[in-house]
């Protein structure tokens, strides 16, 4: 009986120290979820800010950080271990969204948060890089308070990242396929030479930015018009063959691919991995014959015939690798340059296509 009692007076405490851990700290200091659910506090609760404005709290910690905006800049309050209050401004972009800014542009901003934080030179080293924007700033104070305090001890609120963000861009390339002929299909006899082409498609890129953005998963699909052509010239004792091989294939291609960004600087190199699958939607492929042939009789004669094949197979399956260089430009959109290297799997009549390709695209 005594041992149940401990038991359910253990229960209870386990309890009331989840309640007490879930409850949302706003309801301590004055904070509320507005209606698109961000932490926000009203401007009555800082010294200096007028009480009619509302600001939304970013890190609550060994110091604090609010973000407001008005018609014409973006405000990042800042109050410090002192409860001084540091204000950094900056003007929007042209249409009047929030967006990434480098610091370097705004070197009058970098004394103001090594005045906030004057006690981390390590974190002053970061300071040159930075990207002016919630993310990036919730980091700083957050990897200074760490730095301080030695934990993540007495961080009340940090602001929460997305879990899954997307992008959708257009990309355009320039391919040049590589044709391996299998040597007992029915183009043995042809070597191909490279065939180069445009191909145009849409791209979906997403980040996970609660595990890492340097990790990003990319679907794309493309279409292009591929032609391929060769010629092949056989004499015999008394005549003479001429082969000529077009092949003409309008293809649909899907590429899910993951990438690994090497650094964060300004323009982000990074590499990829992934699969690639070609559905041909039309094709043509013939093979043109002009023999002559020299006859004691009739003299030189000469005919032609065309002949059409079919492919054995309508969908290659492949693997793909490459770099990529991207960059940030004006209005959160982002440009990049691929670099890749795709290998599809054969079939009776090409045992292999190797593709080299170049594209650049932008992504919205």
């Amino acid at each position: 009986m005594v041992s149940d009692k401990k038991c359910l007076v253990n229960c209870v405490r386990i309890v009331a120290s989840l309640i007490i851990m879930l409850l949302p700290y706003q309801f301590c200091c004055g904070q509320n979820i507005s209606r698109e659910g961000k932490n926000s506090v009203s401007g009555a609760t800082i010294p200096g800010q007028r009480s009619d404005r509302t600001l939304e709290l970013l890190f609550d910690g060994i110091i604090d950080l609010y973000y407001y905006r008005d018609l014409e800049e973006e405000h990042y309050l800042i109050v410090d271990r002192s409860n001084r209050n540091f204000t950094i401004s900056i003007r929007q972009r042209d249409n009047g969204s929030s967006g990434k800014y480098e610091l370097s542009q705004y070197p009058s901003i970098i004394p103001v948060l090594k005045a906030c934080m004057p006690d981390a030179p390590i974190i002053h080293s970061r300071m040159d890089k930075l990207i002016i924007d919630k993310e990036s700033l919730t980091d700083l104070v957050h990897d200074y308070h760490v730095y301080v305090t030695g934990s993540d001890l007495g961080i009340n609120y940090q602001l929460q990242l997305p879990l899954y963000e997307a992008r959708i861009g257009v990309v355009g390339a320039y391919v040049i396929d590589l044709f391996e002929v299998n040597d007992i299909g029915q183009l043995s006899e042809f070597t191909i030479d490279p065939s180069g082409y445009p191909r145009i498609g849409l791209t979906y890129t997403s980040v996970f930015p609660r595990l890492t953005r340097r990790v990003n998963l990319d679907l794309c699909i493309s279409v292009a018009d591929r032609s391929a052509h060769t010629y092949l010239k056989e004499i015999y004792d008394n005549s003479v063959e001429h082969k000529e091989l077009y092949v003409n294939q309008l293809y649909l291609q899907l590429d899910i691919i993951a990438a690994y960004t090497l650094t964060t600087s300004k323009i982000k190199p990074s590499l990829f991995f992934g699969f690639a699958v070609q559905r041909i939607i039309d094709e043509s492929t013939r093979i043109e014959c002009d023999y002559e042939v020299s006859d004691l009789t009739y003299g030189e004669v000469i005919w032609a015939e065309n002949e059409h094949l079919f492919m054995y197979t309508n969908v290659r399956q492949g693997m793909v690798f490459g770099s990529r260089f991207s960059m940030d430009i004006a209005r959160r959109n982002k440009v990049f340059c691929d670099i890749t290297y795709s290998r599809f799997f054969g079939d009776e009549v090409f045992s292999s296509i190797n593709s080299i390709g170049i594209s650049t695209g932008l992504l919205f």
